[in-house]
C-alpha cells in the first residue's frame, strides 16, 4: 500500500492522460479569434458564416504566361483536385447571362444628368436628320438611344483568359478551388494544408493561399510559444529545486502533480464549453504555476514530513484565489470565463494533491542550499 502511495502521483496522472484522449477533449481546442468573444447571436452568425462560406476558396497562381508556367498550373490543378475536400471551380461561360448583357447593357450605363437637363429634342432631331442626309458615309445610330444620354462605363479587370485559362494580366495563370463545406474541423484543415505543402514544394514560382492557412501556421505558432514557456518554467522549476531545495523526488512529483492539474482542467473545460481557446491554455497555464506556493509552503515547514494538522494559512491563501477567480468567471467575455474556470480548476485540484496527498507520499526535508556573503569593511586612509 506504500508503494502504491509512493507513486500514486504518476498513476494518477497516466489515467488522466488516457482520459485526455479517449474523451477526445483536445478536438475542442481552437485558434479561432471568434471563440473569445462575448456569446451572442451575432457571435454565432459569424461562426456559422466561417464554417459555410469564409475561408473557403484556395487560390493558385504560378508566374509567367509562357508555356511552361501554363503546364505547371495545369499539373498542379490535376494534384490539387485528387485531395480530399477540394474542387477546382471551372470558368464556364453563362450564355444566357451574356445575352442578357448585351441586349439590356443600356441599362446597366450611367445617365449622363447634366445633358438631360440642357437636352433639346427638336435640336437633336434636326442634327440627327442632318448627319443622315448629308453624310457620304452611313450614319449608325443607337436606336435605343439616339441621344446618346447614357454614357458606356468601361471596367478595366485584371482578369482575362488564355488557352481556355483564367489569368492575371502581366502577371501568370490563376486558379481557385472550393472546398467542401464538410471540412470544418482544424483537424482537416492540418490534412488539407500538408498534403498542399508537399505538392507547392515540387513547382518553382507558385503562390498558393487561403484563409485556413491561418488557422495551421497560427495554431503551429501558438503551440511553439506554449512549448516555450513550458520549457522556461520547467528548467527555472530544475533550477530552484537542484540549488534551493535538492529533493528530485519531490521535483518529480510536483511536475506531475501540475500536469495532472491541466490535464483534467483541459477535460473538465470541455464540458463547458465547445471551442476552448488556445490562449486559455496559454494563460491558465502559466496561472497553475501559482500552486507550486502552495507546496513550497507546506514543504518548508515541515508538513511533508512530520504529521502536522491542517494548514490554515495555505488554505486561506488557495480560497481567496478561488473566490478571486470564480467573481471574475461571471463575465460575458467567454476568454476571461475560460481562464477563470480552468484557473480555479487546475489550482484546486493541485492544492488537493499538495495539501492531502503528498502528506501521506512524505518527503524528506533535506538542507537547503545557503549563499553566504562576507562584507569587509575598509577603512579610509588620512
Amino acid at each position: 500500500m506504500n508503494k502504491l502511495i509512493k507513486i500514486s502521483t504518476f498513476i494518477i496522472l497516466t489515467v488522466c492522460i488516457v482520459l485526455l484522449f479517449t474523451s477526445k477533449s483536445l478536438d475542442n481546442i481552437s485558434n479561432n479569434i471568434l471563440t473569445i468573444l462575448p456569446s451572442s447571436k451575432e457571435k454565432s452568425l459569424l461562426l456559422n458564416y466561417d464554417k459555410l462560406k469564409a475561408s473557403k476558396t484556395i487560390i493558385v497562381s504560378t508566374k509567367g504566361l509562357d508555356e511552361n508556367s501554363y503546364k505547371n498550373i495545369k499539373k498542379i490543378d490535376k494534384e490539387l483536385s485528387n485531395i480530399k475536400y477540394l474542387s477546382l471551380k471551372q470558368n464556364n461561360s453563362n450564355n444566357f447571362k451574356n445575352e442578357y448583357l448585351k441586349k439590356y447593357h443600356l441599362y446597366l450605363n450611367k445617365m449622363n444628368e447634366h445633358k438631360i437637363k440642357s437636352l433639346n429634342i427638336q435640336n437633336e432631331l434636326s442634327n440627327l436628320y442632318s448627319s443622315l442626309t448629308n453624310s457620304f458615309f452611313p450614319i449608325i445610330i443607337n436606336n435605343k438611344d439616339p441621344f446618346n444620354l447614357f454614357e458606356n462605363i468601361k471596367t478595366n479587370s485584371a482578369l482575362d483568359i488564355k488557352n481556355s485559362h483564367l489569368i492575371i494580366k502581366d502577371y501568370g495563370y490563376i486558379s481557385f478551388f472550393d472546398i467542401d463545406k464538410k471540412a470544418n474541423s482544424l483537424k482537416q484543415y492540418k490534412q488539407i494544408y500538408n498534403e498542399i505543402s508537399k505538392i507547392k514544394k515540387r513547382f518553382n514560382n507558385t503562390t498558393i493561399f487561403s484563409p485556413i492557412f491561418y488557422y495551421v501556421e497560427n495554431q503551429k505558432a501558438i503551440k511553439n510559444d506554449v512549448n516555450k514557456i513550458v520549457i522556461v518554467a520547467t528548467i527555472i522549476l530544475f533550477i530552484l529545486y537542484i540549488f534551493m531545495i535538492k529533493n528530485f523526488s519531490l521535483l518529480f512529483h510536483t511536475v506531475s502533480a501540475l500536469a495532472t492539474s491541466i490535464i483534467l482542467s483541459i477535460i473538465i473545460l470541455s464540458l463547458f464549453f465547445n471551442n476552448i481557446s488556445i490562449f486559455t491554455l496559454v494563460f491558465g497555464i502559466s496561472i497553475s504555476t501559482v500552486a507550486i506556493d502552495y507546496m513550497f509552503h507546506l514543504y518548508m515547514n515541515d508538513y511533508y514530513v512530520k504529521n502536522k494538522s491542517f494548514n490554515k494559512e495555505v488554505f486561506f491563501g488557495f480560497l481567496t484565489t478561488i473566490i478571486a477567480f470564480f467573481i471574475i468567471s461571471f463575465t460575458s467575455f467567454d476568454l476571461i470565463k475560460q481562464i477563470s474556470i480552468f484557473a480555479m480548476s487546475t489550482l484546486f485540484i493541485s492544492y488537493l494533491q499538495f495539501s492531502i496527498l503528498f502528506p501521506k507520499i512524505g518527503f524528506t526535508r533535506k538542507k537547503e542550499f545557503e549563499i553566504k556573503i562576507n562584507l569587509f569593511k575598509i577603512k579610509p586612509i588620512y
